[in-house]
C-alpha cells in the first residue's frame, strides 16, 4: 500500500503522486472501497483514482533516485528488443514493452528506436510515424520517472540522457 505523499507510477496516465487515500463520494460507487486519489504530476489539475486493491492498471512506486542514476550510468549495457519478425510485428513488441511501464523496458524501446533511426537516416530515410510517436512515448515516460527520482527538471535528464546517448 502506498502512503500520502509518494510518487507512483500510474499505468498510462504517467507519474502521479497520492494525495489521499479513502472512500469516494460518488453515486454507484462502493462507500466501503478504498481508492487513492492522486494528481498527475505532470498535467496540473489532472485526477486520477484507482482503487487501493487495483489488480488492473500497473501501480508501482517510482524508482529510487540511486536506481535513476544506475540505469543512466549502464545505458551502453541495455539490450535491444528482441524482435521475431516472422511471427510478430515490431510495433506489436514496443507497445507490449512501453505498457509495462519499467524504465529498463523503457530504455530498451528508446535504444531499439534509436538504432533503428541511425541506420534509416544513414540510409537516407526517417522512421515512420508510429515508430517515431512510440519514440517520443518511452522517451517522455522515461523522462517524467527519472526527472522525480533524481530530483530534476525533466529537460535536464533529457539532456543527460542525449549528452550519454551520444557517448554510445
Amino acid at each position: 500500500m502506498f502512503n500520502i505523499g509518494d510518487y507512483v507510477v500510474c499505468g498510462n496516465n504517467g507519474v502521479c503522486k497520492v494525495e489521499s487515500i479513502g472512500t469516494l463520494d460518488v453515486s454507484g460507487i462502493s462507500k466501503e472501497r478504498e481508492y487513492y486519489t492522486m494528481d498527475k504530476v505532470y498535467s496540473k489539475g489532472s485526477k486520477v483514482y484507482i482503487p487501493v486493491d487495483n489488480t488492473k492498471t500497473v501501480l508501482r512506486p517510482v524508482i529510487s533516485k540511486d536506481e535513476a542514476y544506475s540505469l543512466i550510468d549502464n545505458m551502453d549495457t541495455v539490450e535491444e528488443l528482441t524482435i521475431d519478425i516472422k511471427n510478430r510485428k515490431k510495433a506489436d513488441v514496443i507497445k507490449e514493452s512501453i505498457q509495462k511501464h519499467d524504465c529498463m523496458e523503457l530504455m530498451r524501446v528508446l535504444k531499439t528506436l534509436h538504432i533503428s533511426r541511425e541506420a534509416k537516416l544513414s540510409q537516407g530515410k526517417k522512421l515512420t510515424a508510429l515508430d517515431d510517436n512510440y519514440y517520443r512515448m518511452a522517451e517522455d515516460n522515461l523522462i517524467d520517472e527519472l526527472a522525480i527520482s533524481m530530483e530534476l527538471d525533466r529537460e535536464d535528464v533529457r539532456n543527460i540522457i542525449t549528452e550519454k546517448v551520444k557517448l554510445l
